[in-house]
Parts: structure tokens; sequence; C-alpha cells
């Protein structure tokens, strides 16, 4: 984060202060009250997964204090920030300025977003009398955090909260954002904008996924639109990888606290990293290798461990592969098949399955050569 980014959203933070009335050093003792800099340092430092003899050592304070404190600045980040910085567009031009950067990607028009899920690691919630819906797959208690990411890897809508267990296809049936889409949220009088997202999701006319193993066998059109939509996909990946990088506290497991706390946690980290993208900033996680506290084993290798467990997410096993499938079938719009059909016949006429259907060529002429 740059320096004249962190000014202003101090100085957003003191008029929030002063509006409320709110002594911050209250809980501090008495004595003298710590200024919002130190603590919103400390905060920043806490995220991107600082030890605490650092968060110490910037805020001035006592463990005890800062664990007290800390709560206060991340309230006032999510009161300020949330709503004017993770935003769906609202009018026809913003969803066609998103659409114009999707299409240059993957030459499939009307698309505004892509959606996925991450599962992030927690201890258990404290008062939770069930822990079973929060054991992922992975064999860690985990929060489902749902997200749908613009061209540029900002978040255009997260929903917090799903137990780890819960499939991505069941925790984004359960968020506002598809009872807006399916109220016809992204419809307009010319056009219907739409989210890319993976097998995990059921296909409806505004969500596109892409076709099964078994459809794309010797079919090129369609094993060109699964590589479109894949790059399309790319910009939510993407996003959670930036996330994850940029605000360490993810890598490993997040502290024992209540629930809601671990939501305000995900929230904040998510504002900042939509606040590092806005104006001009670097989509980019850039390491300096000369930093004395640089470890090449420690957390950059655990970042990129964790991340292609989540890329294989899926990969449980036969049965589950085959129980997503049945019900997404079950949930299948026609509307949203014969959708993905016109785009397979949009991307026949662009003639992008020309150098694919030379490439099935050749291989099934080595492939008649061989057995001669």
């Amino acid at each position: 984060m740059s320096d004249w980014k962190f000014d202003v959203i101090l100085a957003e933070l003191e008029n929030h202060f002063k509006s409320r009335s709110l002594h911050i050093g209250a809980l501090s003792g008495g004595k003298k009250p710590i200024p919002i800099k130190y603590l919103l340092r400390g905060v920043l430092r806490w995220l991107a997964g600082g030890s605490i003899h650092d968060i110490i050592y910037l805020c001035g304070c006592r463990k005890s204090c800062f664990s007290k404190l800390r709560w206060n600045i991340i309230d006032a980040l999510i009161d300020i920030y949330w709503s004017k910085v993770v935003k769906l567009p609202e009018e026809e031009d913003e969803f066609m300025e998103l659409s114009k950067q999707f299409e240059q990607k993957t030459g499939l028009k009307d698309f505004f977003g892509a959606v996925d899920g991450l599962l992030t690691h927690i201890t258990l919630p404290m008062g939770t009398k069930n822990a079973r819906p929060y054991f992922c797959y992975k064999k860690f208690y985990a929060l489902n955090l749902q997200g749908v990411a613009g061209p540029n890897g900002e978040f255009l809508y997260v929903n917090i909260g799903h137990a780890g267990g819960t499939c991505d296809g069941f925790a984004f049936r359960d968020c506002l954002l598809w009872e807006l889409m399916e109220r016809g949220y992204s419809n307009f009088e010319n056009r219907t904008f739409r989210i890319f997202a993976d097998g995990a999701y059921a296909l409806r006319e505004w969500l596109i996924t892409p076709f099964d193993a078994r459809e794309v066998s010797g079919n090129a059109a369609r094993d060109v639109f699964n590589l479109q939509l894949a790059r399309g996909r790319q910009v939510i990946e993407r996003a959670f990888g930036m996330l994850i990088s940029r605000w360490r506290i993810l890598v490993g497991k997040l502290p024992r606290l209540s629930l809601n706390r671990v939501v305000k946690i995900l929230k904040c980290c998510v504002l900042l990293h939509n606040l590092c993208l806005m104006d001009g900033g670097s989509a980019e996680i850039v390491i300096n290798k000369t930093d004395a506290h640089f470890n090449p084993g420690c957390p950059h290798r655990g970042v990129v461990k964790r991340w292609r467990l989540h890329l294989n997410r899926h990969k449980e096993t036969k049965h589950t592969h085959a129980y997503i499938r049945k019900i997404n079938e079950k949930r299948r719009n026609q509307k949203g098949a014969s959708i993905r059909e016109a785009y397979v016949a949009e991307l026949l006429l662009q003639g992008r399955t020309r150098n694919v259907e030379r490439g099935a060529s050749r291989c099934a002429a080595s492939q008649h050569g061989s057995s001669i």
C-alpha cells in the first residue's frame, strides 16, 4: 500500500471517530490516548501476517491493549469502505465497461464477472455447538468464501459465512446475488450480462459453466469454448491468489475467535485488497528478496502449496464428482444450455476453432501412421 493511500485511509478514520465522538484511548488505561495512525499501522501489519513483536513496536502498546483496540479500527474500515469499494455494477454502462474488458481476454461477449469459492482455514469458532459442517474435505475447519471478481482482479461481490463443508454450488445458491440475478438484476432491454463459473455450479441463463468431458469429446468448438471460459475464470483464481499473498493472515490458521469476528477479518482483507487495486494500484505482489526478513521457505512456499490445494478442491473422490454432476444436471436451465451453444456457434463464425481442428487432424493422422 502506498503512502498517500495510507494517508487517505487515516484521514477517513480520524473523521469517522470524530463524528462518533469515540475516544480511541479509552481502553488503553486512560493515561494517554494512542494515535489512530499507530493503530492503523498495527492492524495492517497484523493482517499482513506480522509478528506480535512488530505490532507492539508499531503501536507502542501492549498485546492485550492492541487485541482490544484493533476491532475498533476494523469495524471503522468496514463501516466506511465496504459499501463503497465492494459493490456490483448498477448501470448498463458499468456492465458494458466490464464486458468489453472480458471480451478482449476471452472473445466471449456479455460477461461482467467470474465466481468461485475459497476455503479459509480457521480454528473452530467459539460458541459452535456442531463442528461437523465446518470440517471440509481437506481435513480442517474452514469457512466457504464465495466471491465474484472483475476483469482486473477486484472483488465485485463477496459472501462470507457458509461452513467449509458446503459445496460451492450450494453456498452460492444461498447468496443474495443468486436471488438478484434470478430476478433479472443484469437484464436490460438489449442484452443480458452473465458470470463465468466452473463445473461446481449449476448452469443458468446468467451463470455459464463449461461442458463436461463427455460433451466435449469429438467436438473442437466446445473444447475451444471451455478454453475461453477458463481464461475468463482465471480472474477469480488470480484475485484469490493476490488476496492470500498480500494479507498473509489467511495463509495459516486464523486465531480462535467468534464467527462474527472471523467474518470481519475476511471482510477487512477483501476491502483492503480492492483499495490496493484502486487508482492505478499494482495487481501484482512484489517480493523484495534483498529484505532481511525474506525467507524463501516460509510463508511464500506455503502460499503456493495451499493455492495448489485450493485449485484441486473438487478432485476428492469419484463419488463426489458423480454426486455434484447429478445435482447440476437436475438444476440445468434449458435457456442456459441454448445460450452456451450460441457462444459455441459464435466461436465457429470467428474461426477460433481452426487451430484446434488442425491439431486434432494431425494427431489422428500420426496415430494412423503409427498403427500402420
